[in-house]
């Protein structure tokens, strides 16, 4: 892959993280396996995603850089610790 996307993968367990969307959605996709949910409800800024037997949420970014937010990002890290994927660094 890209410089860019391999310095964010290694960054990704790091819960201060800043990691741009695009790089976000494409590392849970191709690292984890997560699949994103195709809902009929209206789609604003939410964006649905789905790992295991576990569903989640997301806030997509407005701006074209800016990063997932660390309230979203610490939520997937916990979410991916439970599914057994990741390391739960608080443990």
């Amino acid at each position: 892959m890209s410089k860019k996307y391999d310095h964010y993968l290694e960054d990704f367990r790091n819960r201060s993280a800043k990691i741009p969307w695009k790089f976000y959605v494409k590392i849970l996709k191709t690292e984890f396996g997560v699949e994103e949910e195709k809902r009929s409800h209206s789609g604003g800024s939410k964006r649905a995603y789905s790992v295991g037997d576990s569903v989640f949420v997301l806030h997509k970014p407005h701006g074209k850089d800016d990063p997932v937010g660390k309230y979203d990002h610490h939520n997937v890290l916990g979410l991916l610790a439970k599914e057994g994927l990741v390391k739960d660094e608080q443990e």
